[in-house]
This record gives structure tokens, sequence and C-alpha cells, in this order.
């Protein structure tokens, strides 16, 4: 059979790849590249070369195991790396920094540098675990599809959180504007949130996306 795959992001790729044993398959895409929306970028580093996603992009078990058993089965590498953040305004210093730490296959994020010395990074890191709890405690299915990330917050009184973190993380992770991390809908974002700040491993792909 002949088949036509349209768009080599990594669902296109996984159905050329699964279809392509026993079909003939054509995969088409109209951007300069294949992939996802980032592409890796090789640096030489000692004696050796680097791959560098441009934007990062890394992931966590506990919300993609299907992603994970694609990985497993198409012999592509990942691994677990020490994984932290850091957000300010342009032209200022960081106002918020955390780092992932190890704790035996586990990881914890916690304030880093010069965030344990500020209230503000306190105030966020206090709020962010306020959040969590409330979310791990609510069934995010219940919540309207109507009901945006940016409407929850403010009812929760976590507009500050939002600003300074959910917003600039999710548009990041995402590769959107504020804008529209704060129009998407909060119970996807909610669900994400509760899934991923567990002790479950940051990974990345070994060799780039």
């Amino acid at each position: 059979m002949r088949v036509a795959v349209i768009g080599s992001g990594i669902s296109g790729l996984a159905a050329t790849w699964y279809l392509g044993r026993t079909n003939e398959v054509t995969l088409y895409e109209r951007g300069p590249n294949i992939g996802m929306d980032a592409s890796s970028v090789e640096l030489d580093f000692g004696n050796g070369v680097v791959h560098i996603n441009a934007p990062m992009r890394v992931f966590f078990e506990a919300y993609y195991p299907t992603l994970c058993q694609l990985y497993g089965e198409v012999g592509a590498a990942y691994e677990p790396i020490k994984y932290s953040g850091s957000f300010s305004h342009r032209g200022d210093r960081a106002y918020f920094h955390y780092r992932n730490f190890w704790l035996g296959n586990s990881t914890l994020p916690f304030l880093s540098g010069r965030s344990l010395r500020l209230p503000t990074a306190w105030r966020l890191g206090l709020a962010l675990v306020q959040l969590v709890g409330h979310v791990r405690k609510l069934d995010t299915k219940s919540l309207p599809d109507t009901l945006s990330l940016q409407e929850y917050l403010e009812q929760l009184g976590h507009s500050e959180l939002g600003n300074r973190f959910l917003y600039p993380t999710f548009a990041g992770i995402c590769t959107c504007s504020y804008e529209q991390v704060k129009a998407y809908p909060a119970a996807i974002i909610l669900d994400y949130l509760a899934r991923i700040l567990t002790p479950s491993r940051v990974n990345r792909l070994t060799h780039g996306v």
C-alpha cells in the first residue's frame, strides 16, 4: 500500500516509522527540516559534540508513558538530567531560580542560589506548592473547557504565580505567547502540573529531538 503522511512532527514521524515497515510511505513536510517545533544544534564541546535543542525540550516519564514506549521501540535513547530553571525580567537579575536535586532515582525541585535569600522567591515557591496540593485533590475533568488558566488563577488568588512563573514556563514549553497561555483551558494545564511536579525524573533525548 502507498501511504502519504502530512507533517513531520512526532506523530508524523511515528506514523511513518510504524507504517513504513509494511508499506511504501512518503512523508511530506513544508518546513526546511523534519521534526517537531524544535531543532537540534551541534556544538563542539571538549573532545566531542553535544546536541542542544532550540528551544529546549525535556519530558517527564510520569506524563508521557506512551512517548517513552515509542522511544523504546524505535531505539531512541534518552537520559535523566539535572534540571534547573531561572526567571527574570529582561535586563534584571533573576527573581526565582530552582534546581532539581537528586534523591536516589528521584528528583526534588527546590530553590537555589540567590533565590534562597529572596522573600519573593519563597512566596512564589509556597504559592506553587499550595496550587499543586489543591490541584491533586481536584477532579480536573469537572472544570468547564471554557475556563481559562488566567481565570482559574484569579479565582484562587494566584495571579502573581501566573505572571511570574506559570505563564513564562508554559510559553516556553508550548512555544507560544503569554496571552495564548492565559487563554488555554485550565483543566489541561492543571492536570499537567499535578502529574509532573512529583519526584519523577526529568529526561531529554540523548541525541536531541
